[in-house]
């Protein structure tokens, strides 16, 4: 009877050493996984104990979103930074713009795969959580908030406002899909921001180029006060001019202006809105 006893606690005994030899053995896998990601800067160790994701980390997940669901082919070189996004050219995918039940973008034209388009990554971790609060909604009058869930809330706020402009007849770039901080959306060819027109071409003609663009953004205003929104923020900076000459800045065959960025856009309602 003892010889029996001892022979099942010896079993137990080497049952419990193997779980803990298989613990151990993931818990350094699973470190030297982090050891990796924390050198790649995906994550962040912040003075406690634990692991913070970062905005490169975020930045991953949602590319691999979009190529798992072949809405983008690949990712190009950045071609804009600002004070709350960074902008990259890419390939778009075999399903670039649709979803997976076919309801996405059927207001809109889809690209072909290889097609040139832009990535937009939100980065409102770059201004102070205050100037967010004043300027924006969609906080939800919280008192604190991570920077990553609202890099998201803005992605989505963009992905949305484009659809409702763009079927309404604002000139602004297509919507083709959006996943976390992540905004896919057309790429405006031949174009330059407004800010970056030479003199020498809004004075040609008699300010003819000029008027142009000055009646073109009069109408973009309008239109979005029509719809019971109002931009917050309309200038050079957010309004690029397209049909520009590809080789030259100098000649002009089509001008139209199109709208690009419009974080702080809000209802005619809002108590901001005659701010």
């Amino acid at each position: 009877m003892m010889t029996m006893i001892l022979s099942e606690t010896n079993c137990y005994d080497i049952q419990a050493v193997n779980v803990m030899l298989i613990c151990l053995h993931i818990f350094n896998y699973v470190t030297m996984i982090l050891a990796f990601l924390k050198v790649n800067d995906v994550f962040f160790f912040p003075a406690m104990k634990g692991y913070r994701l970062t905005n490169l980390g975020y930045d991953y997940l949602a590319l691999n979103q979009f190529f798992k669901s072949e809405q983008l082919e690949s990712l190009g070189t950045m071609i804009g930074a600002g004070k709350e996004s960074d902008v990259y050219i890419a390939a778009a995918g075999a399903r670039c713009g649709r979803s997976s039940d076919g309801s996405e973008g059927l207001l809109f034209d889809f690209p072909n795969e290889g097609d040139s388009v832009v990535v937009k990554f939100h980065r409102l971790g770059r201004t102070s959580f205050r100037k967010v609060k004043e300027k924006r909604d969609y906080h939800q009058h919280r008192s604190s908030c991570s920077w990553l869930y609202l890099d998201r809330l803005a992605s989505r706020r963009e992905f949305v406002m484009m659809q409702s402009l763009r079927s309404n007849g604002i000139a602004v770039p297509i919507p083709y899909t959006h996943n976390r901080n992540a905004v896919v959306m057309s790429y405006i060819a031949d174009s330059l921001p407004l800010y970056r027109i030479l003199p020498s071409i809004l004075n040609s003609n008699e300010s003819a180029f000029a008027r142009s663009l000055y009646y073109q953004a009069k109408n973009i205003l309008e239109r979005i006060a029509s719809l019971g929104l109002v931009h917050g923020d309309l200038n050079e900076f957010n309004l690029m001019v397209s049909d520009l000459d590809p080789k030259e800045n100098t000649e002009i065959s089509n001008p139209k202006l199109v709208l690009i960025d419009f974080p702080q856009m809000i209802s005619r309602d809002h108590k901001l809105a005659n701010t």
